[in-house]
């Protein structure tokens, strides 16, 4: 039986002028603990997305946590998603 921690998920939305980063921590459908980061231009409405797997929370928790330092690095300015 898959066990679902909803309370652990997590989610961050940055910008800087007209770029955006986007990255969830999140289980699939398997119960399995992923990454997804999406970025992109807002103007032309194009973007990438990756999804990346990890063993567990506490991996998963850790690779959050490096988006969220590079983001900061790199001067984006964490927002509101809407």
């Amino acid at each position: 039986m898959i066990n679902y921690q909803a309370n652990r998920w997590k989610s961050a939305y940055w910008r800087k002028q007209t770029r955006y980063y986007n990255c969830e921590l999140k289980q699939n459908l398997f119960g399995e603990w992923v990454i997804i980061r999406s970025w992109g231009d807002i103007r032309s409405n194009k973007g990438r997305q990756m999804e990346q797997y990890c063993d567990n929370f506490e991996g998963a928790d850790k690779l959050f946590q490096q988006v969220t330092k590079r983001r900061q690095y790199r001067k984006y300015q964490l927002v509101d998603k809407y």
